[in-house]
């Protein structure tokens, strides 16, 4: 007997999840909290997420063994779609050592400085990290090639005149092999 919800992740605000229960001789299963999901008896429940949320699969055979398992999710909210600096964002990139496209860059025009640009993986763990926009993510943490998937990135920016006021971009970046 056995349940088994995936997947625990980290994903941007507003997006579309698909829990899943994989059941293994269980009869029936119920997830809650029943918050936002679109079937609470479902093994494939979605719902669009706004906060960080926990949500539990319990499992019953026909016998009443009972059975749970438990999924977090992590959202970064999406605080800014609009780019008045003049910024572009690659949304994926190819780090296979082929001298294209191996490295995920900010391109930019006009003076900006950067504060911060992070990257987390999808169980919120920090990859990267940098206060150079010159630099750019090689796809590798504590020099280990990260795996295909999606990446969540936080970018603030400043403008050298402060004005306007710093900015903050949220979005994801998917990592080809």
């Amino acid at each position: 007997m056995g349940v088994y919800a995936a997947p625990s992740d980290t994903i941007l605000e507003g997006t579309l999840v698909t829990l899943n229960a994989i059941l293994s001789t269980i009869d029936t299963i119920t997830w809650t909290p029943s918050t936002s999901l679109s079937n609470i008896n479902s093994n494939n429940p979605t719902f669009t997420a706004t906060d960080n949320i926990t949500y539990c699969a319990y499992g019953e055979t026909s016998n009443g063994c009972i059975d749970t398992d438990c999924v977090t999710i992590v959202v970064i909210p999406k605080i800014d779609t609009l780019q008045p600096f003049n910024i572009a964002i690659p949304n994926a990139f190819t780090p296979n050592s082929d001298g294209k496209n191996d490295e995920l860059t900010i391109f930019y025009t006009g003076n900006h400085t950067e504060k911060e640009f992070i990257i987390f993986n999808r169980w919120g763990e920090l990859v990267y990290s940098t206060n150079d926009l010159t630099k750019g993510w090689n796809g590798k943490f504590k020099d280990a090639e990260q795996p295909l998937g999606t990446y969540v990135y936080y970018l603030t920016l400043k403008n050298a005149s402060d004005n306007p006021p710093d900015k903050k971009y949220t979005g994801s970046i998917t990592l080809i092999r």
